[in-house]
């Protein structure tokens, strides 16, 4: 969805989502340690930081200087330190989930010139068993965008007694691209499936017991987004979703924005792009705050959020949920990721299972997504994991060549029902959240 014809999104595996957008650039001083520098400001620092071994930029780094003053680095993971007096500087970078860096530490003499190209890589955390943490099933509820928004349908449709609540972002019909990608291209990414073939496969499907029954898609909360300057997936996709879900429940249970004008993207105010921006990282600040109407949604009257996030975020063993303990088989990734709240440790709390889009998991902008949706500062002040699965491209077997969740059915022609393979891995990191220690 966001590369192709709907520009794909996946993967992700170690990063987070602090500042994004092209590396920060904060005043600093030069260390009391470093003498021999004039008390002018004519230098800086600069760099980037990636991934190593796959050298993907890595965004919500911090980079600190040995008096404290800090930076971090952005979508693209650059970051910058400006006005600068001459002098030596100790550059140190750290992030959570992230085990260690080559190289630790860079010493850097500063003349009467930048000094670019002062670059680290970090190495990923290992991964963590998914614990158990006895959260609420009731209170299970599924967002995404673009393939993430697809399968955010798919995975209520075909899970209906287990979803509470969907938002969905430039996504499409359940079932509309029916088995075969030539069918978004030709007629879904139009409007062009008509309706009654849509709602006759689900209503079969659920008669045939390969999905749950659809009388459990009433009554709950659904909220959709399409920007009225998407070029990649057509407001009348959306329009046909919120027709068909109308389909199984009452329009007052559906909030649709349709009136922003948004490229194609996830909205949310902890973005830096600007809400007409198409590109990585695929997110998108609109001055809309649309993750506090989705979780009011969801959940009720909310405390405010935190200004950042003050949870943990563990990178979790994906593999273990995958048939053969094997994600790459079925284009996921190795590992996935969960906040954790501070609370959540020992109390019951709600779940969100958010889903990046094409193009967007932790193999293309790191954890962006996992750390600069918008969700998790609501998550502190209100009781809610978020699991972020993860997905990876696949070039040959499955083609997945963008690492877009499957909603074409490259994993098979069961990836719409509760035996698709994605969906029961998905499904089985839910039960182990909100199953007993």
């Amino acid at each position: 969805m966001h590369g192709f014809s709907r520009l794909f999104v996946a993967f992700a595996c170690a990063a987070t989502l602090s500042a994004c957008g092209g590396g920060s650039s904060n005043p600093a001083l030069p260390q009391q340690s470093s003498q021999a520098q004039s008390s002018s400001a004519v230098a800086g620092i600069s760099g980037t930081v990636t991934l190593a071994g796959a050298n993907t930029p890595l965004a919500g780094v911090t980079l600190t200087l040995a008096n404290g003053v800090s930076t971090v680095s952005g979508a693209d993971g650059s970051y910058a330190f400006n006005g600068l007096a001459t002098g030596s500087y100790t550059v140190t970078p750290s992030m959570q989930g992230i085990s260690a860096f080559s190289p630790a530490s860079l010493t850097v003499k500063l003349s009467s010139a930048t000094a670019a190209g002062q670059s680290f890589a970090a190495t990923s955390a290992t991964p963590v068993t998914l614990g158990a943490y006895r959260a609420d099933p009731a209170g299970v509820t599924v967002a995404g965008i673009s393939s993430g928004g697809a399968m955010a349908v798919q995975l209520q449709i075909a899970n209906s007694a287990s979803f509470h609540g969907a938002a969905i972002f430039a996504g499409d019909p359940y079932y509309c691209n029916q088995d075969a990608l030539s069918s978004w291209k030709t007629a879904c990414a139009n409007g062009g499936i008509p309706l009654a073939t849509l709602t006759a496969y689900t209503d079969s499907m659920a008669s045939s017991g390969l999905i749950d029954p659809t009388s459990n898609i009433g009554g709950k909360p659904i909220y959709m987004f399409s920007g009225t300057r998407d070029t990649v997936v057509a407001q009348q996709v959306m329009d046909q979703l919120q027709t068909y879900y109308q389909n199984y429940t009452s329009a007052s249970n559906i909030v649709y924005n349709q009136t922003t004008p948004a490229q194609h993207a996830w909205i949310t105010p902890d973005a830096a792009s600007d809400c007409g921006h198409l590109g990585a990282p695929f997110m998108n600040n609109c001055n809309v705050n649309a993750e506090q109407t989705f979780l009011t949604m969801f959940y009720g009257n909310l405390h405010a959020p935190t200004t950042t996030p003050q949870g943990s975020y563990a990178q979790i063993n994906q593999n273990a949920f995958c048939s053969g303990n094997n994600c790459a088989a079925i284009s996921m990734d190795n590992t996935a990721w969960l906040y954790v709240p501070d609370n959540c440790a020992t109390q019951a709390c709600k779940v969100v299972v958010a889903l990046h889009g094409c193009k967007q998991g932790q193999s293309y902008i790191g954890n962006t997504f996992v750390q600069q949706a918008g969700i998790n500062e609501w998550a502190d002040t209100n009781n809610i994991l978020v699991l972020y699965p993860q997905a990876i491209a696949s070039p040959a077997q499955p083609r997945n060549p963008e690492g877009c969740w499957d909603w074409w059915g490259y994993t098979g022609a069961d990836y719409a029902l509760k035996s698709a393979p994605q969906m029961t891995a998905i499904m089985a990191m839910v039960h182990r959240i909100t199953a007993a220690p």
